[in-house]
C-alpha cells in the first residue's frame, strides 16, 4: 500500500485497475489513483466494514466492496450477503441501499456493468437481480435457475448478461435491454459430472462464451445474434482437453488472441472466432454465385461497399444508392459492382465509385436475375399479371453500355432461374417446378444478342414432367432434370437429359430420385446429381454413386471446385466437403452457428480452390480456407504433438509430459504462422453518390407507412409465442423502401399479421383487428394491398375498414379467391386468378418442406389485391385491418397503397379540417 495510507487492512481494485479503494484498521475508507498512488477522495469511517475475528487481534475487511472503473461509485455487500449500499466513492455518502429478502435468499454472484450503472446479482436461490445504481430500483429477472448463481459477467458492449449456475451446472445469456433470454440455457453438469463447469466469461464480443471445467476441458460457445428464436450457443472449435490446464480468451477484438497453458508450458493462439466474415449481403442472389478469390460486396442500409475477405478491409469506394439495396454484387470481371435499389439498375467502377453509365429505371422492381461469368451482360426479370395468368419479363442488360438488347421476353411464371452460358451468349429460362401449366416441361433457350427465344426443349414423359434444374456445361452442351412438383405430381421416375449445343437431344437416362440442381463436371466430363449422390458420364452411364451425409440435413446449395475434385454440400448448419475421386469426406463437417430461421444459401469456390466461401438465406457471409499440408507427415505429427492438450502416454494412459524444448527456429517456425491481429478497420473513402435522393412514388399511388400500426417485421421470425411451423416465419430476402409491383408502388417496412380466432393457441400474439391506421383526410378511389397468405380459405380471407370522415364506415372484404396460398396447389385451380406481387424465400420451408429449392428460388409469392371504394366521393380519415373467424392466422399485410379519387368532377366540394 501506498506509505501516506496508515494503518492499511485492505484493498478493493477497480476491474481497469486505474482506481482503487483503500480501507484502514479503524473502518475508513478512501479512493486513491493507482499510477501514481494518490488520494482521489475523502477519508470516511463506515463503522460497519472492519472487525476482529473471534476477539482476536487480526482485522478483516466485512463482506466484498467494489468500485466502478471512472472511481466514483463504490459498492459494498455486507457480511451476509444480504444487503448492498452504494456510496459517492469521493465523499463516501450513501446513495441507495438493496436488501435481499428471505425468499431471494443472499448473495452468490456480483457483477458491474461496463458503463457502471447497474449491477447485476445471482443469489443461492438461483434469482438474479439487476440494481439501478442511480435510482435504487431492483429488477428481478423471471428466469429462474435450479442451481444457485456462481458466476455473472458483462459482455464488453454491455448488450448481454452471462449467468452460470451451479448443482446442476448451467449457462444462459440475457439481453441487458429487456432482460430476456437471447439463448436457450445450455445443461454443463452436476456434482456427479467431472466436466462440470467452473468459471464462464465473455470472449471478445457479446456472441462468444468461454466455459472452464478444472479439470478437463474449456468449450468456446457461440451465442446466436438477437432478434432469433432462442437456439442453444454452438461450440465453434473442439473443446480443448488437458488435465488442470487453463484457458483464457482476450477481449480485446482485434487481437483474436486465446491463452492456454497445459504440461507447464504457456501457448498463445490466434483464433478467428467465428467463420462469418465482411458484412452483410443485400437479400436477392443472382443466378449463380461467383468468386474472384477476394472481394465481396455487402449493403448496410443504403451504402454498398467492397471488403477483401482474407483480410475483412473494405477497400475501394463506398457507394450510396436512393435507397437499401435489393441486389449488390459483382458482375463476371470483378471490377463493377452492380446494384438494384427499388427499381434503378446503376453500376459503378468500385475502385474510384464512378458510374459505368446513367442508371436504368426498371419497370417494376426485380424478381429475379443472372450474371454471365465472362461476359458483360445481366438479365433481369419482372413480374406482368395479365389475361389470369403470370408472367416474369426478361429484360437483357449490356453492362457495357447500360443499354438493353432488344425487346422484353415474356415467360409464364413463376420461373425457376435464368441461367447464363460463361460467355454470355445464351441464357437458359425455365418455370419453378411447381407451376402447373401446359408448357411447364420446356426448357427455353435464349440469344443474348438478338433477346430471343432460339430453342424449346421439351421433356415429354408419361405424364407430365416438371423442370428441376437445367445448367450449361464448360463445352457448350446443356444438361437439364425434370421429375416431380415438390407436391408429388407428375412422372415416378426423375429423368436427366443432355442436350448438344444445337439443341439435339444426345440422351436421357432416369436417376433414382431427387429434389437438388445438377453439377456439371468440368472440361465435359459428366454430370452429378447431388441429392441421389449418382455420378454420370457424357454417355449417361454411372461412374459412381458418393458417399454423402444424410439428406433431411441437407440444403439446395452446392459447389464444385475448378477441377472438379472437390464437392461443397449446404446443410441447415454448415457445409460438407467431398473428394470427388476418393469419394471421402475431406475433413469433418464445417460448422455454422446458425438460427434455425437461417441455412445456407449459396456457395463458391474461389477460382484456384484455396477458399470456399458462401452466404446465408440472411445475408451472412462466411468462409473457410483449403488449403493442403505438403510437409512430410513426421512433421506434421511432431507439430500436432506440440499443439496436443492430452498429457498421455503411447497406451492410453494419463501421463504429465515434461513441456519440450524448442529450438529458435522451431519457436520462430511456430510464430511465423501467426496473421497478427485483426486490421483496423480501414476509413472508407467519401461514399459516391452521396447526395443521392430517394425515390418518389409515382403522383397516382400513395404509399402508406405501416410502421404504425406493424405488429411484425416480416424479415424475422414472427410467431414467437408459439413457434409451431409452418405457420408465420421469416422472409429474409424481403426488401425494403419503395418497391413496385404489378404496376402499383409500394412501400416495404415492417407488416401487420392478424388472425381471426385469438384464442387459438398458435396465433395468441396475432390480433384479429389492427388500430386504425390514421391519414390525411382524401377521397379514395382504390386500395392496393401487397399480402401473403399462409392458408388457402374459401370465402373472406381478409378485410380493410374504412373510416369517412363524417363518421361512417364501409368494410371491403379481401376474397380467398384473389389471394393465392403458397401452401394449397389447389388454389391455383380457382377460376380468379390472383395477381403475384414480390416473390421471395421462406426461410423455415427451408427446414421443414423437403428443402427442395436452391438459394436463388422464390417460391413464396405474395399477391397484389385491389379494392374498389364505392364511395369515392366521401373522404377517409384511417384504415383498420381485420381477419374474419376462420382466418388462422389470417393475411400478412406487406404494404397497403392508396389510389386517390379524381378530385376533378369534386372540386365544390371541400375537405373538413
Amino acid at each position: 500500500p501506498p506509505k501516506p495510507f496508515a494503518d492499511f487492512l485492505a484493498v478493493a481494485y477497480s476491474e481497469n485497475g486505474r482506481y482503487a479503494l483503500l480501507f484502514d484498521k479503524h473502518g475508513d475508507v478512501q479512493t486513491w489513483r493507482t499510477l501514481p498512488w494518490a488520494p482521489d477522495g475523502d477519508l470516511v469511517r463506515i463503522g460497519d466494514v472492519a472487525a476482529s475475528r473471534d476477539g482476536r487481534q487480526s482485522q478483516q475487511l466485512q463482506g466484498e466492496a467494489w468500485l466502478t472503473d471512472d472511481g466514483a461509485t463504490m459498492v459494498l455487500a455486507d457480511e451476509s450477503k444480504l444487503r448492498f449500499r452504494s456510496f459517492d466513492a469521493q465523499h463516501m455518502r450513501l446513495r441507495q441501499t438493496l436488501k435481499l429478502t428471505t425468499e431471494q435468499d443472499s448473495a452468490t454472484a456480483w457483477a458491474l456493468r461496463h458503463d457502471d450503472r447497474q449491477l447485476a446479482i445471482g443469489t443461492t436461490a438461483g434469482q438474479i437481480a439487476v440494481w439501478d445504481l442511480d435510482t435504487g430500483k431492483a429488477t428481478w429477472l423471471h428466469s429462474r435457475f435450479n442451481g444457485w448463481i456462481s458466476r455473472l459477467r458483462y459482455s464488453a458492449d454491455e448488450t448481454r448478461l452471462l449467468a452460470m449456475s451451479t448443482e446442476p451446472s448451467e449457462m444462459r445469456v440475457f439481453d441487458v435491454r429487456d432482460l430476456a433470454l437471447v439463448a436457450r440455457s445450455v445443461s454443463l453438469g452436476n456434482e456427479l459430472n467431472s466436466g462440470t463447469a467452473s468459471d464462464a466469461e465473455f470472449g471478445p464480443d457479446a456472441s462468444t462464451v468461454l466455459t472452464k471445467q478444472p479439470v478437463t476441458r474449456s468449450v468456446v460457445w457461440r451465442v446466436p445474434e438477437s432478434g432469433y428464436p432462442p437456439q442453444a450457443p454452438v461450440p465453434v472449435m473442439p473443446p480443448m482437453v488437458a488435465e488442470y490446464a487453463r484457458f483464457a480468451l482476450s477481449s480485446d477484438a482485434r487481437s483474436r488472441l486465446m491463452a492456454t497453458s497445459d504440461n507447464g508450458l504457456l501457448k498463445l493462439w490466434r483464433v478467428r472466432w467465428t467463420r462469418f466474415v465482411g458484412g452483410t449481403a443485400a437479400p436477392m442472389v443472382s443466378d449463380t454465385l461467383r468468386f474472384d478469390g477476394r472481394h465481396l460486396v455487402s449493403a448496410d442500409g443504403s451504402r454498398v461497399g467492397v471488403f477483401d475477405v482474407a483480410t475483412g478491409r473494405s477497400v475501394g469506394t463506398t457507394i450510396a444508392l436512393p435507397e437499401a439495396p435489393t441486389f449488390a454484387g459483382l458482375d463476371g470481371s470483378g471490377s463493377r459492382v452492380v446494384a438494384i435499389a427499388g427499381r434503378e439498375l446503376s453500376c459503378w467502377n468500385w475502385h474510384d465509385g464512378t458510374r459505368c453509365w446513367p442508371a436504368v429505371e426498371l419497370p417494376d422492381s426485380p424478381l429475379r436475375l443472372g450474371l454471365a461469368a465472362d461476359a458483360p451482360i445481366m438479365a433481369v426479370s419482372t413480374g406482368s399479371n395479365a389475361g389470369g395468368k403470370f408472367f416474369e419479363r426478361v429484360r437483357l442488360i449490356d453492362l457495357a453500355t447500360g443499354k438493353q438488347r432488344g425487346a422484353p421476353i415474356d415467360i409464364r411464371g413463376p420461373l425457376g432461374a435464368l441461367r447464363f452460358s460463361d460467355d454470355g451468349r445464351r441464357l437458359l429460362a425455365f418455370e419453378y417446378r411447381d407451376t402447373i401449366s401446359t408448357d411447364s416441361d420446356v426448357l427455353r433457350v435464349i440469344d443474348t444478342a438478338s433477346a430471343t427465344i432460339v430453342q424449346k426443349l421439351s421433356h415429354p414423359d408419361k405424364t407430365q414432367a416438371q423442370l428441376i434444374d437445367a445448367r450449361f456445361a464448360d463445352d457448350g452442351s446443356i444438361w437439364s432434370y425434370s421429375g416431380q412438383t415438390a407436391w408429388g405430381d407428375g412422372p415416378e421416375d426423375e429423368r436427366i437429359w443432355h442436350w448438344s449445343a444445337d439443341g439435339k437431344l444426345l440422351r436421357k437416362f432416369a436417376d433414382s430420385g431427387g429434389d437438388f440442381d445438377l453439377l456439371p463436371l468440368p472440361h465435359g466430363g459428366g454430370v452429378i446429381e447431388p441429392s441421389s449422390a449418382n455420378m454420370f458420364d457424357r454417355a449417361g452411364t454411372a461412374k459412381k454413386t458418393l458417399t454423402l451425409p444424410d439428406p433431411k440435413n441437407r440444403v439446395n446449395a452446392e459447389a464444385l471446385s475448378p477441377d472438379g475434385n472437390l464437392l461443397a454440400l449446404g446443410m441447415l448448419d454448415g457445409v460438407d466437403l467431398v473428394v470427388v475421386d476418393r469419394n471421402q469426406r475431406l475433413v469433418p463437417d464445417f460448422k455454422l452457428a446458425l438460427p434455425n430461421h437461417d441455412v445456407v444459401q449459396q456457395l463458391a469456390f474461389a477460382p484456384d480452390g484455396s477458399r470456399l466461401i458462401g452466404r446465408t438465406m440472411s445475408g451472412h457471409w462466411f468462409q473457410w480456407r483449403i488449403v493442403a499440408d505438403t510437409r512430410p507427415v513426421g512433421e506434421i505429427e511432431r507439430d500436432l504433438r506440440l499443439r496436443d492438450f492430452t498429457a498421455q502416454d503411447a497406451d492410453g494412459a494419463k501421463a504429465v509430459r515434461a513441456a519440450p524444448d524448442l529450438s529458435d527456429s522451431e519457436r520462430r517456425q511456430l510464430r511465423a504462422a501467426d496473421p497478427g491481429p485483426a486490421p483496423e478497420l480501414s476509413a472508407t473513402k467519401t461514399a459516391a453518390g452521396a447526395d443521392v435522393a430517394a425515390p418518389v412514388p409515382d403522383s397516382r399511388y400513395e404509399p402508406l407507412d405501416l410502421d404504425p400500426i406493424a405488429n411484425v417485421e416480416p424479415r424475422e421470425p414472427m410467431n414467437r409465442s408459439a413457434r409451431v411451423p409452418p405457420h408465420p416465419q421469416s422472409f429474409p430476402t424481403l426488401p425494403r423502401g419503395l418497391q413496385r409491383y404489378d404496376g402499383v408502388d409500394f412501400l416495404l417496412r415492417r407488416g401487420v399479421q392478424l388472425s381471426g380466432t385469438p384464442e387459438n393457441f398458435l396465433n395468441t400474439e396475432f390480433p384479429a383487428r389492427s388500430p386504425p391506421l390514421p391519414i390525411a383526410p382524401q377521397r379514395v378511389a382504390a386500395i392496393d394491398a401487397l399480402v401473403f397468405q399462409f392458408q388457402h380459405i374459401t370465402g373472406e380471407a381478409a378485410a380493410l375498414r374504412l373510416r369517412y370522415a363524417d363518421g361512417g364506415e364501409r368494410v371491403l372484404a379481401i376474397d380467398g379467391h384473389d389471394v393465392l396460398s403458397s401452401l394449397d396447389i389447389a388454389a391455383l385451380e380457382n377460376p380468379v386468378k390472383p395477381r403475384l406481387g414480390w416473390l421471395g424465400a421462406y426461410a423455415t420451408g427451408m427446414h421443414w418442406w423437403g428443402m427442395g429449392d436452391s438459394g436463388e428460388g422464390t417460391d413464396m409469392d405474395s399477391t397484389v389485391v385491389r379494392l374498389e371504394n364505392p364511395e369515392p366521393d366521401r373522404p377517409v380519415v384511417s384504415i383498420s385491418l381485420e381477419a374474419p373467424p376462420q382466418a388462422s392466422p389470417s393475411l400478412l399485410f406487406l404494404a397497403l397503397t392508396l389510389e386517390p379519387a379524381d378530385t376533378a368532377r369534386s372540386s365544390s366540394q371541400t375537405l373538413p379540417p
